[in-house]
């Protein structure tokens, strides 16, 4: 069995409810010239447009079957999640997202698992949907932003939101933000993805190492996306700094113990950097990952992993054992 932990997806059912309503939740619905639709949220962001494979189940299921994997843990677009809209609008938003994900996930339970996202602009409103997505919609995971409108996840108001996951024991996968830090260097050669995204993981996961949050909460869950960014490469940086700064030692363990609390997927695009990320954090805490359907997903993914000098039960692991031990399925 295959899962794929990293796997994108915007319903139909919520483009037609943004068309219908969407001063409800605060955006407009926009056809482009040539066809095709996206987004444009009152006084934010504007969407990429929509395509095929990321609103289509039956061309999903085509790629999916083509790829070799057999589940997708479904979660939604960053771009759409609305991290940016007032707090009203923020949970409406949210809400809708998670309903229609969840709804194609349960049409398709073979095949589509649901990741829930919350509106982390309001605290309050982000608990409550967190309790609706695990009981309601007896969801798993939530995706949540490496960080929210340029606030950090460390900071004391997110606390809450950790220490409910904790307790309801969702996983955390935590994915870069629509809009990485530094963008004004990043505006040519695709670098906020390339580069951006990876370090926007890398600076969230740091700053859960050097805030203490791992001690403060030891049965959190959290899956770093991209192979973990930069982090498990730069981790004798995050030694060195420990060893040498005082305001680096505010936690229990020095930086390298903390490796094994997080899961990682596999998106790393190369066969040194997978068997890097492997030896460095072992072959428990690592799921497959796709990226599905983004152009700067990983489409020889699967392969790479197969090709890894893993044995059976290493590579077991890493396609379906961790996602289902993770995910408590």
């Amino acid at each position: 069995m295959v899962i794929d932990i990293h796997a994108h997806h915007v319903s139909r059912d919520l483009i037609a409810e943004a068309r219908r309503n969407g001063t409800a939740y605060g955006l407009r619905v926009l056809t482009q010239a040539g066809g095709g639709e996206r987004l444009q949220f009152e006084d934010g962001p504007r969407t990429r447009p929509f395509f095929p494979q990321l609103c289509d189940l039956d061309v999903r299921f085509r790629d999916m079957d083509t790829a070799g994997v057999d589940v997708q843990v479904i979660s939604t677009w960053m771009d759409l999640v609305g991290y940016w809209l007032p707090p009203e609008q923020g949970r409406r938003w949210a809400r809708l997202q998670n309903e229609t994900l969840a709804e194609a996930a349960g049409a398709h339970p073979d095949r589509l698992w649901a990741m829930g996202t919350l509106p982390l602009q309001d605290v309050p409103a982000a608990l409550q949907e967190l309790d609706y997505c695990a009981g309601a919609l007896r969801m798993k995971a939530l995706e949540i932003g490496c960080s929210v409108n340029g606030h950090n996840l460390d900071d004391e108001e997110f606390r809450p939101v950790l220490a409910a996951a904790q307790e309801a024991g969702l996983l955390l996968f935590l994915h870069p933000p629509m809009v990485p830090m530094a963008l004004e260097r990043l505006d040519r050669f695709y670098l906020h993805n390339i580069c951006g995204n990876p370090m926007e993981t890398t600076v969230a996961a740091s700053r859960l190492i050097f805030g203490g949050i791992l001690d403060k909460y030891p049965e959190m869950k959290c899956c770093l996306s991209h192979a973990g960014g930069f982090l498990p490469y730069q981790i004798g940086r995050l030694e060195r700094g420990h060893r040498m700064l005082a305001e680096c030692q505010g936690m229990a363990h020095a930086p390298s113990a903390y490796l094994g609390r997080f899961y990682y997927d596999t998106i790393a695009f190369h066969e040194r950097a997978l068997a890097f990320l492997l030896a460095m954090v072992g072959s428990d805490r690592v799921l497959f990952g796709s990226d599905y359907p983004f152009p700067m997903g990983d489409p020889d993914g699967l392969a790479r992993v197969r090709a890894a000098p893993l044995d059976s039960a290493a590579l077991g692991r890493i396609l379906s054992k961790n996602a289902l031990e993770a995910l408590q399925v």
